[in-house]
């Protein structure tokens, strides 16, 4: 499985259902934050996206129609994503921090049909502004208690697909994935507004499996490979970098729904990759110093085995093979992951100005 350029992400992900489907893919972790402990396997989670996906058929949305995703990082994300894709839709990821008025906006500059959403706040503020939203047909919430005209439990809509399959609707599914090219517009990922008005970014499916092909060769990741979720996936990094190359490599992944739990889930997940933006590397290290003269040498001697990266784009992996709680690459997102640098416990006062002045030796600055 090479993810060339001529294939869509989809197949990419139908083709690694079916090499490994009993193989657990996805995993909500409860020491990251979720209610409990949820896993599913590449199998199950294609039969979930696919009753999805026919439900979203049978309520009317048709090839090209944008269905967004507010939602933390929990294994519905994936799930609607990939749903999303199966019924020719267009899937656009909400910053799950928007205001309400972010809500509305993004969700009227897409002209969105529909959206999935986690949490009562979330559903809260979708409902908010869903009278000034006259495309928005339907509202899937994960709690959603009474069902209106407009809403409907995740559970009940993944239900009602699983019996629009039975009865009717397999045939447009199978035609809708086997009509899918290439060059079709897959994703809307917008910017998070920083330096003006947010504006979607128009991605197909060429790019995706080019990407995530580049991200697998560059770092040599293979389907023994974990990692853990928990930037936003409606952000670039963490949807090309982390959703499509974790489903192209058949990586299994722990989410992770709350950051303050980010360390003790590592510690029980224990990721053999590691991806995050380098303010997490940074507060790493500054961890270790704060508490390296309070560790006993057993405590010492794990934490030395976390590489850490500054605010390069680098991955510092330990030779051989990686071993139990010792991820063996630790990536800060943001640039392409060009030099690599390997460390142990650096004693340095800032790793991050440390690469900065390697950077600019070798360009000769």
């Amino acid at each position: 499985m090479t993810g060339p350029n001529d294939t869509t992400m989809l197949a990419v992900f139908l083709a690694r259902a079916r090499a490994m489907p009993d193989r657990v893919a996805i995993e909500e972790l409860a020491t990251g934050g979720a209610p409990a402990d949820v896993s599913l396997t590449w199998a199950q989670w294609r039969d979930a996206s696919r009753s999805f996906a026919a439900a979203l058929v049978a309520d009317g949305v048709q090839r090209g129609d944008r269905v967004a995703i507010l939602a933390d990082n929990r294994v519905l994300w994936p799930v609607a994503d990939i749903g999303i894709l199966m019924a020719g839709a267009v899937s656009v990821g909400v910053y799950p921090t928007s205001a309400p008025s972010q809500i509305r906006d993004q969700l009227a500059d897409c002209d969105a049909v529909a959206i999935v959403v986690d949490t009562v706040e979330h559903l809260a503020s979708v409902l908010a502004v869903a009278d000034e939203l006259p495309t928005l047909r339907r509202i899937v919430g994960a709690e959603v208690d009474v069902p209106t005209d407009r809403t409907r439990s995740w559970r009940d809509y993944l239900a009602s697909g699983a019996l629009a399959l039975a009865e009717s609707t397999a045939p447009e599914i199978d035609g809708r994935m086997a009509a899918a090219s290439p060059d079709d517009l897959a994703l809307l990922i917008y910017t998070s507004g920083s330096t003006g008005e947010p504006k979607g970014a128009r991605i197909v499916h060429r790019y995706l499996s080019a990407s995530a092909a580049s991200v697998r060769d560059t770092l040599g990741l293979g389907d023994a490979d974990t990692s853990l979720s928990f930037l936003p996936y409606c952000h670039a990094g963490e949807r090309v970098f982390g959703l499509y190359t974790r489903i192209l490599c058949g990586m299994r992944t722990g989410h992770v729904a709350q950051h303050s739990r980010l360390w003790q889930a590592a510690r029980q997940f224990e990721p053999t990759v590691f991806g995050g933006l380098p303010r997490f590397f940074e507060k790493l290290y500054e961890a270790l110093i704060v508490h390296e003269g309070t560790l006993d040498a057993g405590g010492a001697a794990r934490l030395a085995g976390w590489p850490v990266a500054g605010s390069r784009a680098i991955r510092a992996a330990s030779r051989g093979q990686a071993r139990a709680g010792r991820p063996r690459s630790a990536v800060a997102r943001g640039e392409p992951a060009g030099r690599r640098i390997h460390r142990r416990a650096p004693r340095r006062p800032c790793p991050s100005r440390d690469v900065r002045r390697r950077d600019v030796a070798r360009r000769g600055g």
